[in-house]
């Protein structure tokens, strides 16, 4: 098993680091690279600093995204969501309906773009793991070193399989009590059935992420995560311009009324769209539910017609 990382900032070195300390020496975690020359200069060891401690990880491989030919078991993608479709046009070649990709960003569209674009075809898509972090990593000077000051979590969840396989059933098993009800892996993939490979990188990338302590990962239902990831998006409509148009850090946007109620605006209209959005979608699948449902009524009368 290989987990490949692009986007080897400050969020993809923290990832791949912890990657590295969840997983055995066997399973490379490889650096990929958009040119050859960052290929050539980029790290083989990552040094992460957090609470006072200094941590180590070395044995990563790097390549560019046209490196070789092999199949992507496992891609890890920490871009920014405004380069992600371009960096899995230059590596959709490597993957395919086995592969894994963990979109770690707070891109909605994002995946829609992806899947409209590349992977058009639901059979043939690699698996996708939606996440979301809090995590706060930067490089000091020089670049040699990653500072971990705020240490958040990262949150994950599966999108649906395409041939229905029910990767949440954990979460809602009737057998158990609902204090007991949790993600499972084996829901994902189990090692005695025939379909084991389809699904193998999707449990281990799943596994992996669990493993990797300090990144303090939680599985959550996709519903769930899907609320996270608005909430992450209105809070960034409002904090990213202010601090840009005021000139002043995150925390001074609350000191001042004014910065407040725009604030309190934004999350505002950014929950009106939300509503729509829901109210339009809800509305389509009660169309397509009673379209259905005029089919198969129509069907009978021909079949109850041609009985008579």
């Amino acid at each position: 098993m290989r987990f490949h990382v692009v986007g080897v900032g400050s969020l993809g070195s923290l990832v791949a680091h912890h990657l590295r300390k969840a997983t055995a020496a066997v399973h490379p975690v490889i650096l990929l690279h958009n040119k050859e020359r960052d290929a050539s200069r980029g790290r083989d060891a990552l040094h992460v600093a957090s609470s006072g401690l200094i941590s180590s990880t070395s044995g990563f491989q790097r390549e560019t995204y046209t490196a070789n030919e092999d199949v992507i078991d496992s891609l890890f993608v920490t871009t920014r969501a405004n380069s992600t479709l371009h960096a899995l046009k230059e590596l959709s070649p490597r993957l395919n309906q086995n592969s894994t990709v963990v979109l770690v960003q707070n891109g909605l569209a994002v995946y829609d773009k992806i899947i409209q674009d590349l992977f058009r075809v639901p059979g043939q898509r690699p698996h996708f793991i939606f996440a979301s972090t809090t995590h706060v990593a930067r490089f000091g000077a020089g670049g040699e070193l990653l500072k971990h000051p705020l240490r958040g979590n990262l949150q994950f969840a599966v999108v649906p399989d395409p041939y229905g396989r029910n990767f949440e059933a954990g979460f809602a098993d009737p057998a158990l009590h609902l204090s007991e009800r949790s993600a499972r892996l084996s829901d994902l993939a189990n090692p005695e059935e025939e379909s084991y490979q389809r699904y193998r990188s999707l449990r281990n990338t799943a596994a992996a992420l669990l493993l990797a302590d300090a990144l303090n990962a939680r599985w959550k239902p996709m519903e769930n995560l899907q609320l996270i990831l608005r909430q992450n998006l209105a809070v960034d409509c409002a904090i990213q311009p202010l601090t840009a148009l005021l000139g002043c850090q995150t925390s001074d946007i609350f000191a001042t009324p004014a910065s407040v109620r725009i604030a309190d605006r934004i999350c505002r209209e950014a929950s009106a769209v939300f509503g729509t959005q829901i109210r339009e979608e809800t509305r389509a699948m009660v169309d397509a539910a009673q379209g259905a449902s005029r089919r198969r009524s129509g069907n009978r009368q021909i079949t109850s017609w041609a009985g008579a």
